[in-house]
């Protein structure tokens, strides 16, 4: 017995001795891998690879368990494209009692899956299982996410948004996560954006330097209709920088105000969105937003436009354009887009905006269905403001409004929507392979063309229109100008206890630019055949091509009246004659309208009774004097009626049957010879008609002079017409 104990106190002394050693080697081959896995490192960084990987095997060989060689040498595979040992290595390390090491293993396990095709879901095993280890681990969630973006798949972005969302929590700067959460993520929760909100915003405490991304958060809370806090925080952002995304800052204040039913304020704040994407030389947030109601003329256009200018015209022709009252700030189509708009993007998002169908084009082919008998070009909706998420049903919704009626069916296969405007209608389901709804062509009787509709627009005034009777004419002024007259009436029974009526006159250039305004109160007044409104509005402008825009403020209805103005030079040293203005003696009645000392009443409706005295004013410019006799000049007034169909043998039968209504002539001709007083300058021409031995019916007056001293001739023209009162007024 006590010889056996001594035999084991010897063996145990010579296993310490042993280990002791061992422990001494191993210490001694750990520090020689340690040093060669070093020196490793230092070739890759020179270029070296092969040397690098001759290093990590001998490392390895040292050191089977040298973790650190085993994960970057599976680095160095992996770049090589040597999958297969890239694999081994990580696999290798997987094992290591280390966990950091082995959290390592599994990211380069999925990364080399990432790489390979038809291996994604491996990868995503790989990093799930580096993220049990270590649940914050930002290489493993980053590499998640961007596994899921590989997968094109919506499932994958699913998988990417909460992966990011994840990251963001933790650490939203690294690699930018935020940002590529931001422009790749379409389908954001409202729980995720809540979360990642309330992230960021402790995140910003910490990091002045992210501030900028206060205006993301505005835009969250916009969507989550946390109206207030995005003012708010439109508020601090420019208190902290005036200048920071004023385009998109203006614009989505614009959209808060109109949420809140602020119109005016609405408005404003799109039109300081507008100016300040001029100054900053990018309209693509207001292009986005727009585009949606784009004609194909103007998509043709704008893609044409290059200088900073031509946007800025462009912008302010696509909603003046559009405007139902360009005389007034408030535009309704303005404000209608964004009303439904923002409907759409409540209403009608994409559930699916990341797969396939959306974006593919093959697909979206493929999968949406085209009729032998009804052709269309899906065109008209694949990748149209497709980072809005807006689906098929909400881009005919932007552009029509709400259906007038709308039907649902549920049928064994999928879901389907018939949307109705007036006599036709358009037919919507969620087909399979789809996922979102998508219009289905029909050759049913009343199927609407839906590349007609999608290139054309519906907007229903809320006010009802009234047609104001109007005519203009124009007359030269000094320095070669021209002074144009607008002459505009309505019924008295439109606003019959107003005291004064708001009119306006626009005259615009070919982009809508402003070149003059006047504004003037409307008179009531017997013109001689109704009572009405009058007015006159004058504006001087050089000669050229002008848009205008003339309107009469009638309570509860809309009356504008646009088009467009043709002015030429009068030419000077030669015989012109103005415009014809046709109205009624003013004798007893307000002077509502005098040139060069004439008064009377302009007749804007162009309509007389018959019987009435017809007084004619115009004015003659460049006539010439005769040696040692003055100024003079022959004028002929023709009056003659218009289409006559009833003539000779006819006429004459129809009148003894009595179906020619009053019996009269159809055509009158004046002649004066003249000699106006002043020897230089305009010379102003008034005359009268009986209209009494007139036929009812259209007719025209042609005025004709002739220079005595030149024989030169000029003439003018204006149409008018003789129309019985109607019973009981």
């Amino acid at each position: 017995m006590i010889l056996t104990a001594k035999i084991k106190t010897l063996l145990a002394g010579i296993l310490a001795v042993f280990l002791s050693v061992a422990a001494v080697n191993l210490q001694g081959g750990r520090e020689e891998a340690e040093a060669l896995y070093s020196r490793a490192l230092e070739k890759i960084s020179a270029g070296e690879q092969e040397q690098a990987l001759e290093l990590f095997g001998r490392a390895l060989e040292i050191d089977q368990k040298h973790g650190k060689s085993l994960l970057a040498r599976g680095r160095l595979y992996l770049k090589l494209g040597l999958w297969r040992d890239a694999r081994w290595d990580f696999r290798q390390a997987s094992f290591h009692p280390d966990p950091h090491l082995r959290v390592a293993a599994h990211i380069g396990l999925g990364d080399v899956y990432r790489t390979l095709p038809f291996r994604k879901l491996q990868a995503v095993a790989e990093y799930r299982l580096a993220l049990r280890a270590d649940p914050a681990n930002r290489e493993a969630l980053y590499a998640l996410a961007e596994t899921g973006f590989a997968l094109e798949e919506t499932q994958g972005y699913r998988m990417a948004a909460r992966t990011l969302v994840r990251l963001i929590c933790i650490d939203p700067g690294y690699r930018d996560s935020y940002r590529l959460w931001r422009d790749k993520i379409l389908d954001q929760t409202d729980d995720e954006l809540r979360k990642a909100g309330t992230c960021i915003e402790s995140w910003l405490e910490t990091h002045p330097d992210t501030a900028f991304w206060r205006f993301d958060l505005a835009r969250d809370r916009f969507r989550l209709g946390e109206i207030e806090q995005v003012l708010a925080t439109l508020e601090t952002i420019a208190q902290a920088d005036s200048s920071a995304r004023l385009t998109e800052r203006k614009l989505l204040e614009a959209r808060c105000l109109l949420k809140l039913g602020d119109t005016m304020g609405f408005e404003s704040s799109y039109a300081q969105a507008l100016g300040a994407a001029k100054s900053v030389e990018d309209f693509n947030c207001l292009l986005t937003e727009a585009e949606t109601i784009f004609t194909p003329e103007e998509s043709e256009a704008y893609e044409k436009l290059k200088s900073v200018e031509e946007m800025g015209v462009f912008w302010r022709k696509f909603w003046l354009e559009r405007d139902p009252d360009p005389l007034t700030f408030h535009n309704e189509r303005l404000v209608t887009h964004y009303l439904r708009f923002h409907e759409a993007q409540k209403m009608y998002r994409m559930n699916f905006p990341h797969s396939r169908f959306q974006t593919s084009r093959d697909y979206f082919r493929l999968v949406s269905p085209v009729s032998y008998l009804y052709e269309y070009d899906p065109g008209i909706f694949f990748n149209r403001s497709h980072g809005l998420t807006i689906d098929q049903r909400g881009l005919m919704f932007i552009r029509h409004g709400p259906p007038d009626r709308m039907t649902k069916q549920v049928t064994w296969s999928n879901p389907m929507e018939i949307w109705y405007y007036g006599s036709v209608h358009f037919l919507f389901e969620k087909r399979f392979g789809a996922g979102d709804f998508i219009f289905v062509p029909s050759v049913t009787r009343g199927a609407g063309d839906i590349m007609k509709a999608m290139e054309g627009e519906t907007f229903k005034d809320s006010l009802p229109a009234y047609e104001q009777d109007f005519y203009v004419a124009d007359f030269l002024a000094p320095n070669g100008l021209i002074e144009v007259e607008f002459y505009q009436s309505a019924k008295s029974s439109v606003a019959p206890l107003a005291t004064g009526l708001k009119t306006a006159l626009g005259i615009f250039d070919s982009t809508w630019a402003e070149v003059s305004l006047d504004r003037r109160t409307a008179t009531k007044l017997h013109t001689g055949r109704d009572t009405c409104w009058l007015a006159v509005n004058r504006v001087t402008v050089g000669p050229g091509n002008y848009l205008y825009a003339l309107r009469m403020d009638i309570p509860e209805h809309r009356s504008v009246q646009r088009g467009k103005l043709e002015l030429a030079p009068y030419r000077t040293g030669i015989l012109e004659l103005s415009g014809i203005v046709l109205g009624s003696r003013s004798e007893g009645k307000p002077a509502i309208h005098q040139r060069r000392g004439v008064s009377l009443l302009p007749r804007p409706s162009l309509v007389f009774s018959p019987g009435e005295t017809i007084k004619i004013y115009l004015e003659i410019y460049g006539l010439q004097a005769r040696p040692r006799q003055g100024r003079s000049f022959r004028e002929w007034v023709t009056v003659s009626r218009i289409g006559e169909q009833s003539k000779g043998f006819w006429r004459g039968l129809s009148r003894l049957l009595g179906l020619g209504g009053r019996a009269g002539r159809t055509s009158l001709t004046l002649r004066f010879d003249r000699s106006p007083e002043t020897p230089t300058g305009p010379v102003v021409e008034t005359f009268t008609i009986d209209s009494s031995n007139l036929e009812p019916g259209p007719y025209r007056v042609l005025v004709q002079v002739r220079d005595d001293s030149n024989g030169r001739r000029n003439r003018r023209s204006l149409e008018f017409e003789l129309r019985e009162k109607e019973r009981g007024r």
